[in-house]
């Protein structure tokens, strides 16, 4: 039998200037990370111990509970490593992909974008979905739709796939999956997070090509528990 998950704790994240911090504190930690943003600060977010044993923990980013200021930051960062890429649609992963997509579609000034869905809806075809995992939802099986009407704004076209965090690389590579399915070009992929390098040998195994694809606002390595705290596992920090 598995232990049940620490008590809930709460969510938060604080930005801090680069004037008030160069480098995070020695470690062990013990309830919060700073991670540095690509214009320089930092923000410091709460850590997330993963099962089956939780002695092991990833720096929580969860954006539907961030404050608007580090939603901006990220989105506004997302957008720019997009923009190099020139993509001419963006698609978002369900659920906490879909508002960074629409976000960075809007910044690159795009009239819309393309979202999947976990919900089949009655006028979806199933040869239209693949089925994806979640490393947050462990051992549920889940489809990956998308809308038959919206197919045609991704066929031979430049795809970028927006998702909030690739931990394993479960969900992108449903992702990948279904766009080949959709004869999409995919030309990168834009998350708001990379946690640790598991994710790397995922999507090599599906195109070598792809793991070089892959731009992030933060990255965090595997934290593991010690009896003073949390200490950083830096050989599983994404390259």
């Amino acid at each position: 039998m598995s232990p049940e998950a620490p008590n809930r704790g709460s969510y938060y994240d604080r930005i801090i200037p680069a004037s008030q911090m160069t480098l995070p504190p020695a470690p062990p930690y013990r309830d919060e990370y700073a991670l540095q943003l690509p214009d320089g600060d930092w923000v410091s977010l709460p850590f997330l111990p993963l099962p089956p044993d939780f002695s092991t923990a990833v720096v929580n980013l969860c954006v539907t509970a961030t404050s608007f200021e580090l939603e901006e930051r990220l989105s506004s960062a997302m957008a720019s490593q997009a923009a190099a890429l020139q993509p001419d649609i963006i698609v978002g992963m369900p659920t906490l992909g879909l508002g960074l997509a629409g976000l960075v579609a809007k910044k690159l000034e795009h009239r819309f974008y393309v979202p999947l869905s976990h919900s089949r809806k009655f006028w979806f075809e199933d040869e239209l979905s693949v089925q994806a995992r979640s490393v947050t939802s462990p051992g549920h099986l889940k489809s990956l739709y998308i809308d038959p009407r919206l197919v045609e704004r991704l066929e031979h076209r430049r795809v970028l796939l927006v998702d909030d965090v690739i931990s394993t690389g479960q969900s992108m590579a449903a992702q990948l999956a279904l766009m080949r399915k959709l004869d999409a070009r995919v030309v990168g992929m834009v998350t708001a997070m990379q946690e640790t390098r598991a994710w790397m040998d995922r999507l090599q195994a599906v195109d070598q090509r792809y793991p070089a694809l892959v731009r992030s606002a933060l990255k965090c390595p595997l934290f593991r528990r010690s009896d003073r705290g949390w200490v950083p596992d830096w050989s599983t920090m994404p390259g």
